[in-house]
């Protein structure tokens, strides 16, 4: 297969957070991690929690500016997170707290696909901050 630099690619790096990575620091580490070995990033993967959520956003940066250098090909990159608000914190005395770890924005080749209950709380996160909502209704039988 051969690219063009002119012909647009999707990477989908994470289609789905398995069920066993259901912690929020776990799921950020697992993405971080398939974006080091993807891009073949340089810094190593944080592990202590508060420098995982911390630099989140900052390694979905390293990731566009390495396909933004690539002279082999234009992509994105698409990471999925299936039902956000059943995301843990280690300590589960502490509440999920989205916009602790979530970035507001994303870098231009990143497209972040959340899903989540309707009335949840972190639908109504989303709402306030105003994101593309898709509304799916499941057929009941």
């Amino acid at each position: 297969m051969t690219f063009k630099k002119n012909q647009n690619y999707t990477i989908p790096i994470i289609s789905s957070i398995p069920s066993s990575l259901q912690k929020t620091n776990k799921a950020l580490y697992y993405i971080m991690y398939k974006l080091r070995k993807f891009f073949n990033l340089k810094e190593r993967v944080p592990v202590v929690e508060e420098n995982v959520r911390r630099k989140f956003g900052f390694w979905l940066n390293l990731a566009n500016n390495k396909i933004d250098k690539s002279v082999i090909f234009d992509s994105k990159i698409n990471i999925f997170f299936e039902s956000i608000e059943m995301q843990q914190e280690d300590d589960l005395s502490k509440i999920n707290l989205i916009k602790y770890w979530l970035p507001r924005t994303f870098p231009p080749r990143v497209n972040c696909i959340v899903t989540t209950r309707v009335g949840s709380k972190a639908d109504e996160y989303f709402k306030e901050a105003k994101c593309h909502r898709i509304l799916v209704q499941s057929k009941k039988n």
